[in-house]
């Protein structure tokens, strides 16, 4: 089992950060031994503002089009990916994972500008000037703070 914990220290003692960590740590099996390892998370506000956009754009445009597919499209023409050989000299472009243990905050720090970027330059142009108008406010509100506590990963 591995599962990641959003945490707090107080003392010798780590606490669940929020209720979805306190929620999640009843999975955690109770008075048998787990192996912690403590590191600086990613910003989660800003993890949640990214996937609040990618919803937002998602639902405005003209033709449907899933969050998973947005969010890989996205990926793959920012270029956040990992170049896959398939032979006979040609490659696939396989987007990378945004998932919180598969890259640090600086990564997705450059991501998240990546995405702001493209969807300012080349979806939002597409899209209703209303739209447009709530997108800048949302991107406004971004977070850009690097967190400072640290979380708790169970394995």
């Amino acid at each position: 089992m591995s599962l990641p914990l959003l945490m707090v220290r107080r003392g010798a003692m780590f606490h669940p950060a929020d209720d979805l960590a306190a929620e999640d740590m009843l999975a955690v099996p109770n008075g048998k031994p787990v192996l912690v390892e403590v590191r600086n998370p990613r910003s989660l506000p800003q993890h949640r503002l990214l996937f609040k956009m990618i919803r937002e754009v998602a639902r405005a445009t003209p033709t449907p089009i899933s969050e998973n597919a947005l969010r890989q499209w996205l990926t793959v023409r920012t270029g956040h990916v990992d170049v896959m050989p398939l032979g006979f000299g040609k490659t696939y472009e396989a987007p990378r994972s945004w998932a919180f243990d598969k890259m640090t905050q600086p990564e997705f720090r450059k991501l998240f500008e990546d995405v702001v970027q493209l969807i300012l330059t080349e979806v939002c142009p597409n899209l209703p000037e209303s739209f447009t108008d709530e997108f800048l406010k949302l991107v406004a509100g971004r977070d850009r703070e690097e967190p400072n506590k640290p979380s708790r990963r169970v394995a």
